[in-house]
């Protein structure tokens, strides 16, 4: 279970999912910075690699038709130019930051999947509206 709670205290995010698997409680999970920067790449160009994605989760993006619009988002902030690993967050997952030229993604992920991200997210301040958070997370359960 994790609980977010926004600036005025109240709960913003109550999550109750199946718990991850790790290899490492403290450190990054092996492969998930390769993985993250070879995702990173495809958003840059506005060709997200799903093959890099479990099925699943595959599927999903291509259906919800979210990754055209957030791509649009993240094409103005630039190129990358440093991912740093953060922390394993409460939920288990790996939390990167990635600094660009115009902006700054807080991405989050779980263990790899038979090679494959299954559990991906991010987080980023939206270029056009600025003050306003986006983002996007995809869990199996």
């Amino acid at each position: 279970m994790a609980i977010s709670l926004a600036a005025d205290g109240k709960v913003q995010i109550l999550q109750f999912t199946n718990a991850i698997v790790r290899s490492t409680p403290r450190g990054p999970e092996p492969g998930t910075e390769a993985a993250l920067r070879r995702y990173i790449a495809g958003f840059s160009k506005g060709q997200p690699d799903y093959d890099d994605l479990t099925p699943e989760m595959a599927d999903g993006a291509r259906k919800h038709g979210t990754m055209a619009d957030i791509m649009k988002d993240f094409q103005p902030m630039g190129a990358l130019q440093s991912l740093t690993f953060q922390k394993v967050t409460v939920e288990g997952l790996d939390q990167y930051e990635a600094v660009y030229a115009h902006g700054r993604v807080t991405f989050t992920m779980g263990p790899l999947v038979n090679g494959k991200m299954q559990d991906f997210g991010f987080t980023y301040s939206d270029p056009k509206n600025r003050g306003i958070d986006r983002g996007l997370m995809v869990r199996h359960d």
